[in-house]
């Protein structure tokens, strides 16, 4: 199994958990440090080329974040072993797999939800697209409802107390190079609270808050940020160190393309998603997922839905 970011990593976990003892692991970055926390005994290659010596098959996801997939494929592709590539997203398929013009495609695709594998359907059609429960997802829901009745907490209330941003890098659409607009988004985020106060969302007296730190982010990268804002808000980076805790706490959720705001909706928390003007919609399929900006075009329809 080779993985880096932390989306394919967690749902090949959950899938491969019983298979442990089977497998070779090449992990790196966030998909390393899950890892390591989860299962801290197993052995972690350095590179994909060790890790594949004597193996039959190729477990990768198909992160941006690094190249340590796209070689592992390539590698793979040149010693004849078969190839499963997980889409734990939704968006750019066909650049996850390219890299300095050079595409490898796997032979087989996992996905664990309608959306992914209708995109990837239509975008690979001679590529078999395995749809597999998605456990991870599973296992977020069941601990979110866990941590809810631990914190006496009923279901997500409007007017929204807790206000959770789920952040995360921007990045190119084309070359998946980081675009660092990610304050931008938060900017028009924060701005956009006494609209929505206005219009019922948020309680004017008894909003938090808080922003969860992506994986693959800085813990103190918001720091700056957040400062500049106490002055006016209830602000404050969210220290729990679980996703569950997070979710289980929050009444309203934002982000912009993250998988963890997928993760709200499927809570049960009403989701938003936040682009700044001018600057192209996220593009997650799911139509429980709200847009911010269609708040000022006078929709009002949502607070019942």
């Amino acid at each position: 199994m080779v993985a880096h970011d932390a989306g394919a990593a967690r749902l090949l976990f959950s899938w491969l958990e019983s298979l442990d003892h089977q497998l070779n692991f090449c992990a790196t970055g966030p998909a390393q440090k899950m890892l390591q926390r989860e299962r801290p005994t197993t052995k972690i290659f350095s590179d994909p080329r060790s890790c594949l010596k004597g193996c039959k098959l190729l477990l990768s996801g198909t992160g941006w974040s690094s190249s340590i997939e796209h070689q592992a494929r390539l590698i793979a592709s040149k010693q004849s072993i078969k190839s499963i590539a997980v889409l734990d997203h939704w968006v750019n398929y066909q650049e996850r797999f390219m890299r300095n013009g050079i595409s490898q495609l796997p032979d087989n695709f996992w996905v664990s939800d309608e959306e992914a594998k209708k995109i990837a359907t239509n975008l690979f059609p001679s590529i078999p697209a395995t749809q597999l429960p998605n456990l991870w997802m599973n296992d977020v829901i069941s601990k979110v409802e866990f941590y809810r009745a631990k914190f006496g907490k009923k279901a997500p209330q409007l007017p929204a107390k807790n206000l959770l941003y789920l952040s995360e890098p921007t990045r190119d659409r084309n070359s998946g190079k980081q675009t660092h607009e990610e304050l931008q988004h938060l900017e028009h985020w924060i701005s956009q609270i006494p609209m929505l106060t206005a219009k019922g969302w948020v309680d004017p007296y008894q909003a938090q808050l808080r922003i969860r730190i992506h994986p693959s982010e800085a813990l103190t990268k918001y720091d700056d940020w957040t400062t500049k804002y106490t002055c006016q808000w209830p602000l404050s980076i969210d220290k729990e160190a679980s996703l569950e805790k997070s979710l289980a706490q929050a009444d309203l959720a934002f982000g912009y393309e993250t998988q963890a705001l997928v993760a709200a909706v499927r809570c049960g928390i009403k989701a938003i998603s936040c682009t700044p003007p001018q600057k192209e919609r996220g593009r997650l399929p799911h139509q429980e997922i709200l847009r911010l900006d269609t708040f000022n075009q006078g929709k009002q329809a949502y607070l019942s839905q």
